[in-house]
């Protein structure tokens, strides 16, 4: 950048009016490596631990079209620039729930939307959910609904 240069021609000055402007243009670069290089939380965001909007977004965008498993908290962490405790910290203030349990709720919105929607084989709606067998994915299921998934089926098909 400019500033870069303007410290690389005055650095090897002895000249103390040089030597305080190459002080004050490397503070000028430190804050604008700053200003460019934290973006993922505002500074009121910041106080509050919680995501920037842009960061919440891109973080539940990544969450949400990635195959299960594909996205890790070390990997939404590392892009945007924060640690992996302070992201799952700041995740849970900005939207009630931890990644993982944003997670789930999510692939039980969209096994709701496919029971209801669609004569999709409720194995098949389990596999494509993440869950390893029916069996696992119905004891999830219940543990939310009180219900089956095919009681809840037939209960929302009914009506």
């Amino acid at each position: 950048s400019k500033i870069t240069l303007a410290v690389a021609e005055i650095i090897s000055d002895n000249n103390k009016i040089n030597q305080l402007l190459c002080d004050n243009l490397t503070l000028s670069l430190i804050l604008q490596l700053i200003k460019n290089h934290s973006n993922t939380l505002t500074a009121a965001g910041q106080s509050q631990g919680v995501l920037s909007s842009r960061a919440l977004k891109m973080a539940l965008e990544k969450l949400d079209n990635s195959p299960i498993g594909d996205v890790t908290i070390k990997s939404l962490a590392l892009e945007l620039g924060v640690s992996s405790a302070h992201f799952c910290r700041a995740f849970k203030n900005s939207t009630g729930l931890t990644p993982y349990g944003w997670l789930k709720q999510r692939v039980m919105e969209r096994a709701f939307h496919e029971l209801q929607h669609t004569d999709k084989l409720i194995t098949e709606i389990a596999i494509e959910s993440g869950y390893g067998s029916q069996n696992a994915f119905t004891q999830a299921f219940r543990k939310i609904t009180g219900l089956t998934p095919g009681q809840w089926r037939e209960k929302k098909n009914t009506r």
